[in-house]
């Protein structure tokens, strides 16, 4: 199995790299714009796994030319992707700190509706208007004191 995978062309190397880079950057596009909340976490999580199988195919490609340069640029780049990795952490923890849920209610009082549309729920569109309450008169005009 090693010996299959040692003689990929570099070329062909070059294009899974292409191609992954590729699918990393337009998922983190989509998510961004696209998907909120959790969706938008998984979506980070994939193009960052993405980016990190382009570095070791990268890695690969330039460990014959030089080694410790590769590793070097392999390093930086894991560097970066920890840090987008606590930055999508960071995300995550303000999208449940600031979820909101509103609960709206309709008054009849306040909205215009058409006859047509009020006809569907008459008991709620056209209220019944509430009973005069009666205000029970004082039988001294001056107060008691408590005791």
């Amino acid at each position: 199995m090693m010996q299959r995978i040692a003689k990929v062309s570099p070329r062909f190397r070059a294009r899974m790299a292409a191609v992954l880079y590729l699918f990393s950057v337009l998922t983190a596009t989509f998510t961004e714009l696209f998907l909120r909340g959790k969706l938008n976490v998984a979506g980070g999580l994939v193009a960052v796994s993405s980016m990190a199988a382009v570095t070791l195919i990268l890695y690969a490609i330039f460990r014959p030319v030089n080694r410790r340069l590769a590793l070097l640029a392999a390093f930086f780049n894991f560097e970066a992707e920890g840090e987008a990795a606590e930055r999508m952490q960071q995300i995550a923890r303000a999208a449940r700190a600031h979820t909101e849920s509103n609960l709206y209610a309709i008054s009849p009082e306040k909205s215009h509706v058409s006859k047509e549309f009020a006809a569907g729920d008459p008991e709620f569109w056209t209220p019944k208007p509430p009973a005069p309450t009666r205000v029970a008169a004082k039988k001294s005009g001056k107060n008691e004191p408590t005791k």
